[in-house]
């Protein structure tokens, strides 16, 4: 049996807009992944979060344990292959601030021994893989290679996510995507999400496309701020309701 599709928001930074996040799925159970940007300079201090970014300490402060919620630390990282064994050694703090997983949106395809060290010291955690545009372009688009790669981390990575524009919110071409979803679905065992423009006014276009290829969770950010860059709690809320079941669950 399918299991229900798994909801996406990235880019929280405040207590509000979880509370609210939290009373709008509670009458459908509705499963939320919240998803908390942090870049390497911040981890490592060398810059002050800002608007839809934040700091280890802000992460902290704004968990709240849930049973309908995940916190993903959405990792942005450079393609610095000493940067990405540095943050092999600072994931342990992802968790002790009460993060359930890491979502790695890099620009290169991350180190399998890596993610399995991750995988090991925190067994049952979330891990992400984001296959964006420059990780396709690295493996020249091609399909067979990119089955091979997201094989080749084994039972490490939970799921990946496609997101052609690295989290830019840019409207995902369902053509050009579908080769990718197909394979993956046909070869692989992990699971699949899709982001790229997703809002309420798009649910019914995009349920298409979620339905065919049986996608597992979806993710979304750009297409949720206001004009000031941060999310908006109306847009959020009426994005979410949009993508859950259409009836309650009965209590």
């Amino acid at each position: 049996m399918k299991s229900k599709l798994v909801i996406g928001v990235s880019g929280v930074n405040g207590p509000t807009i979880i509370e609210k996040i939290a009373n709008v799925i509670a009458p459908f159970n509705q499963k939320i992944n919240i998803g908390f940007l942090i870049t390497q300079a911040i981890l490592e201090e060398k810059r002050r979060a800002h608007k839809k970014y934040v700091s280890l300490n802000h992460i902290g402060q704004l968990v709240q344990p849930h049973g309908l919620i995940n916190y993903i630390a959405h990792y942005c990282i450079t393609k610095d292959k000493e940067a990405h064994q540095g943050f092999i050694l600072r994931s342990d703090a992802f968790f002790e601030k009460g993060c359930t997983g890491i979502q790695f949106n890099s620009p290169i395809w991350m180190n399998k021994r890596g993610i399995e060290i991750v995988q090991e010291r925190h067994p049952g955690s979330t891990l992400i893989l984001q296959i964006n545009e420059l990780l396709l372009k690295e493996i020249k688009y091609s399909l067979n290679e990119l089955v091979t790669r997201i094989n080749g981390y084994g039972t490490s990575i939970d799921g990946v996510l496609l997101d052609m524009s690295s989290g830019k919110g840019k409207a995902l071409s369902f053509k050009a995507l579908r080769p990718y979803a197909e394979i993956i679905r046909k070869d692989c065992s992990t699971k699949i999400g899709i982001a790229g423009g997703l809002t309420s006014r798009k649910a019914e276009e995009y349920r298409e496309f979620i339905n065919a290829y049986n996608i597992d969770f979806i993710d979304a950010e750009q297409g949720l701020m206001s004009s000031g860059g941060r999310l908006s709690a109306p847009k959020v809320l009426s994005y979410i309701q949009a993508f859950s079941p259409k009836n309650p669950v009965s209590p």
